[in-house]
């Protein structure tokens, strides 16, 4: 009896279902965070009323949107710490989870039969390949994004400095390049900062180094053994990188006063403070970082794009453990990556209100409307699941979506993708060693502290911290994980 009732009750949890209490449809309802990079949209409820019409009608429940501030992008664990005391303040739980809210297992359930189910349009737009590479143990706990999965670099500079002082950037390739570039820019506006990363507390080659670190490590795959871990900041990359940027640092290229704030650089552009920032690279970015910068800017890449296991540990959904409803969750889901009309909804807004559409098939601001001024824009649309099956804004290419499909089809993909190290067996030292990273590198790829003393002197304190042991466990556990992949292949 006991094991009927508990089947009973799964049963009921997983199966769409709108109960109906005295002739009026009781809707399940869903709990959704949504992120806001600066500020929270006016017309928030405008767009949630309009959004619960839709799921009502499709799947049948109701959705709360409940909007975060995203002011701490350059350091992902105080974000998420930030974000979570929030919640817990507030007695908020959520029932999807997305990027830095979402801990695998620690607080998603499993999706494969809830996916079977409920997700097939996710199946399909996704693709099997890609949700094995998301596969903790034969388990998919989470579900990645298809818009934009590559990790790449570039550097967006002010087109109108570039053309005052003639600067020609068609032969600048990496970083290493810049330099002529900077020089240039410092010698004729000596008040401007010259570059920043895109944070203004953030690595300024922060890009580079995260298509080769393994997430929450200290570790990369050998530069001469695909099949050997190493110490990325052991590596000779990493200290070219600190040491390009030093030299920078030192010549005055870096914008000054970094580290005492922690905004977007393309704030400092648009206050005519800086020249440069380094950004990702993609099509249609120039224009994005355009719109930012509130000026036109000249984008050009610094690396060859490449999908990474950073960049497959971005922009995620699951669902959560203290969802009581995990099929509506599922169906929602399934709606956020196959339904343009909930897509647009949610990156743009109404039609006719927060946007209107252009003779050329893109969309833009109606008349007498602003960035400034409009009730609802998404500052962060990519963190959608599928971006790609919404509308264009003006002045992006029309087939801006089929170019960024083109892009990640063309990106290398790094062995390690798909590789999640589990340190349940060294979780002191690796929390010791991250400890100590993160008291170092800011500095040393900031260009504020000298490698040549700095960089050893780390390297050192991870030594005597274990870092040996727990590259051992790493490395094991590639093995295995390299074996078993190669098994299903």
């Amino acid at each position: 009896m006991k094991r009927a009732a508990a089947l009973f009750i799964i049963l009921f949890l997983l199966v769409p279902h709108v109960p109906v209490l005295a002739d009026k449809p009781i809707y399940a309802r869903l709990t959704v965070p949504f992120f806001c990079l600066s500020e929270i949209p006016a017309d928030m409820d405008m767009i949630e009323a309009e959004l619960n019409r839709i799921t009502r009608e499709k799947i049948g429940a109701e959705v709360d949107l409940v909007p975060l501030l995203s002011l701490i992008r350059s350091n992902p664990d105080a974000r998420r710490q930030a974000e979570l005391n929030l919640l817990e303040r507030e007695g908020i739980s959520f029932d999807l989870l997305v990027d830095e809210l979402l801990d695998y297992s620690g607080e998603a359930i499993p999706l494969d039969e809830l996916l079977n189910a409920y997700g097939q349009d996710i199946i399909t737009v996704v693709g099997e390949d890609r949700l094995n590479d998301y596969r903790i143990d034969g388990v998919l706990y989470a579900l990645p994004s298809v818009s934009d999965y590559v990790t790449s670099q570039g550097i967006s500079m002010r087109k109108d400095i570039l053309e005052k002082y003639g600067i020609d950037v068609s032969q600048v390739r990496s970083a290493a390049d810049l330099w002529p570039v900077f020089e240039t820019v410092h010698e004729n506006e000596p008040a401007m900062g010259v570059v920043c990363g895109y944070y203004t507390k953030s690595a300024v080659l922060s890009f580079q180094a995260n298509a080769e670190v393994i997430c929450d490590t200290v570790f990369s795959l050998s530069e001469t053994d695909p099949g050997t871990l190493v110490c990325y900041y052991a590596t000779d990359s990493f200290r070219e990188q600190s040491e390009l940027v030093q030299a920078w640092y030192e010549e005055g290229f870096v914008a000054f006063g970094m580290s005492f704030q922690n905004i977007n650089a393309s704030s400092l552009v648009r206050a005519g403070e800086l020249f440069s920032l380094i950004t990702v690279y993609k099509p249609g970015i120039e224009q994005e970082v355009s719109n930012s910068c509130g000026m036109e800017m000249v984008t050009i890449p610094l690396m060859e794009p490449v999908v990474s296991n950073y960049s497959y540990s971005l922009r995620h959904w699951g669902i959560s453990r203290s969802c009581v409803n995990p099929g509506k969750a599922m169906q929602f889901l399934n709606l956020l990556y196959s339904d343009s009309e909930v897509v647009n909804l949610l990156s743009y807004g109404l039609e006719g209100v927060h946007y209107v559409f252009r003779d050329d098939g893109t969309i833009g601001y109606p008349q007498g409307t602003t960035a400034q001024t409009v009730g609802f824009a998404n500052s962060m649309p990519w963190l959608l699941p599928n971006q790609s099956i919404s509308y264009v804004w003006e002045r992006y290419d029309a087939d801006l979506w089929e170019q960024l499909e083109a892009y990640n089809r063309s990106a290398q993909h790094s062995p390690l993708v798909g590789f999640i190290f589990d340190d349940t067996l060294v979780a002191a030292e690796n929390s010791a060693l991250m400890d100590i990273k993160n008291q170092y590198v800011y500095g040393l790829t900031s260009g504020q502290l000298d490698p040549d003393i700095y960089l050893p002197q780390m390297l050192a304190e991870m030594e005597a911290t274990g870092l040996e042991r727990v590259l051992a466990e790493a490395q094991r556990q590639y093995d295995q994980w390299r074996t078993a992949r190669e098994e299903l292949s």
